[in-house]
């Protein structure tokens, strides 16, 4: 009788590990942008992933971050 309450935590964790998996959020990408002549940054470029959706402003040093970005390869 003392092996129920482990096998019931057990049973609990094997059911919502897979369901913590899924609940994980997408990835960050940071960057910055800059004039390649200058070498200044790029203040208020956009800059964006088409295929998603997502789209980022830079700011007055060139950096940007795009935020849930899901994992895979994009263009």
């Amino acid at each position: 009788m003392k092996m129920l309450p482990y096998k019931l935590l057990l049973l609990v964790a094997v059911f919502f590990t897979p369901l913590l998996l899924f609940a994980q959020t997408g990835g960050i990408i940071k960057g910055h942008v800059h004039d390649t002549i200058c070498n200044i940054p790029l203040v208020l470029a956009s800059v964006s992933i088409e295929d998603k959706n997502l789209k980022a402003i830079t700011d007055e040093e060139g950096n940007f971050v795009l935020e849930n970005v899901p994992a895979g390869v994009h263009h």
